[in-house]
């Protein structure tokens, strides 16, 4: 199973422990999980989580948004990164967590559609809804 935070995981947010530590619930039921993200996250979050069900797919890069700074995986590398992620994990599926976020999140959507992948994907903002979000919801 494939995990994919948009935030980097070196820094604290709800969305970064939501990740890891379903990705460590997980582990400890037995299946085979990894977590692609920017950053990498302390000892003390990765928790239990080993250090091999974790890939980074480069530096965070600070973006201003909703009133607060996101670290984002931005650049070219991300699809080529991302892409040889999805390669060497065979994920049977592909949950997103944040997936209309720029960067990593929707280069991951789109790459595991193209390859057949089913993809969850979890919306962790509060907002109302509009026509970007019902045209993204459409395409999941």
């Amino acid at each position: 199973m494939g995990l994919v935070c948009p935030y980097d995981l070196g820094g604290p947010g709800g969305v970064q422990a939501q990740t890891l530590g379903l990705a460590a619930r997980l582990v400890e039921r037995g299946h085979v999980v990894s977590v692609l993200a920017p950053g990498r996250p302390s000892a003390d979050a990765r928790g239990a989580l080993p250090e091999a069900a974790l890939r980074s797919c480069g530096p965070g890069v600070a973006v201003p948004a909703n009133g607060s700074v996101a670290r984002l995986a931005l650049g070219p590398a991300v699809p080529r990164r991302t892409a040889s992620w999805l390669s060497d994990v065979a994920p049977d599926v592909l949950h997103v967590h944040e997936p209309g976020t720029p960067g990593l999140a929707s280069v991951a959507v789109r790459l595991a559609r193209r390859r057949g992948v089913p993809v969850v994907a979890t919306f962790h903002a509060a907002r109302p809804a509009s026509g970007a979000d019902r045209v993204l919801g459409a395409t999941l």
